[in-house]
């Protein structure tokens, strides 16, 4: 039976206005499904941007519904910011868990970074048997600092199976693990407070890498050399002020660590406070007496740090304390800006 001009013209493919409106749909449409990707990858990329310009609180909430979705990369780098209090609260907790779900995924950086949190019991419970099975998962896929991790924990493991561990080893031990009362015990013993590994640091440079407070005051109390440097040029304070361990820090300026000690670039722990953006020492480090004119290798001030780093609060309290900002050269206003992968 044919068909009437009339039947045709009401098929949607012969229908102008059909035509028009539908294939913009479809076309619509398609553009969705072809390049949705692309546009997901742009918000990581956005993220970054962010980032380079230190608007890290912009960097979260650009993360956070990727994260949401599942993206190994965003969860890598949002725990990036929650580890190290960048436009967030620093929260372990949260890093941990952000890390798990990207180590589950296969992401090899944040594979290692969680056997890291394992291993020091950052954001959960220390576990080193999870720590060895995620460093071994990190390595397996190449990561070289995973590979160089198992070689210091076999290592450790042969050393131990030799024979018992001496009173400086068991105090390293106990140091490391955060045992403030076997600490304590070991030291009553006579082992040495002021033994230095490998890199030249301390048990009290090692305590406060470790954010150990307990094991800090233990080790104070035991005379430890509270200004010694480890062979990179930093000292107990220098750390924790650039940890972010406000705590640590005002109990080594209470035991009389040098304020205005300066690192192997000359940065004094109120410039190294000043340009990491940490308000609460920076307060406590001017409080007790930092010079506030000093400034490192390269001429800049804890003034010039804060501007740079666009940390206002702590900028106007050094202003208003008489601190002025001297000529900035061409080669620090073209200094490259951190990344995520820094604050790890």
């Amino acid at each position: 039976m044919g068909r009437s001009d009339r039947d045709v013209a009401r098929r949607p493919g012969n229908n102008p206005r059909f035509g028009r409106a539908g294939f913009r749909l479809i076309f619509c449409a398609f553009l969705m499904l072809a390049f949705g990707t692309p546009a997901y990858a742009a918000n990581l990329d956005d993220a970054e941007a962010a980032v380079r310009v230190r608007d890290y609180a912009k960097a979260a909430s650009i993360l956070r519904p990727l994260t949401e979705r599942g993206d190994a990369e965003a969860q890598y780098q949002l725990a990036g910011l929650y580890r190290s209090g960048r436009g967030v609260t620093k929260d372990h907790k949260v890093a941990f868990e952000l890390l798990r779900k990207a180590a589950l995924q296969g992401h090899v950086k944040a594979q290692f970074n969680l056997a890291n949190m394992y291993e020091n019991g950052w954001g959960v419970p220390a576990q080193p048997a999870e720590a060895r099975r995620w460093f071994e998962t990190a390595a397996s896929q190449g990561h070289e600092m995973a590979k160089s991790r198992l070689a210091e924990l076999q290592k450790a493991a042969t050393s131990a199976s030799k024979g018992a561990q001496s009173p400086d080893q068991a105090l390293h031990r106990a140091v490391v693990k955060g045992q403030a009362d076997e600490v304590r015990r070991l030291l009553a013993a006579g082992a040495a407070a002021n033994q230095t590994d490998e890199f030249g640091r301390t048990l009290l440079i090692e305590a406060t890498l470790r954010g150990h407070e307990p094991v800090v005051r233990a080790l104070l109390d035991s005379r430890a050399k509270i200004n010694a440097r480890d062979r990179y040029g930093d000292n107990a304070l220098l750390i924790a002020v650039r940890e972010g361990l406000r705590g640590i820090v005002d109990m080594l300026l209470k035991s009389g660590a040098d304020i205005n000690a300066q690192d192997a670039n000359g940065n004094t722990p109120l410039v190294v406070a000043a340009g990491k953006g940490h308000d609460r020492i920076a307060y406590l480090l001017i409080g007790s007496g930092a010079d506030i004119h000093a400034s490192n290798k390269k001429g800049r001030s804890a003034l010039a740090a804060a501007n740079a780093n666009r940390h206002t609060t702590i900028a106007k309290l050094l202003t208003d304390r008489g601190a002025r900002v001297a000529a900035v050269s061409a080669g620090d206003r073209r200094a490259a800006p951190a990344t995520i992968d820094a604050l790890l």
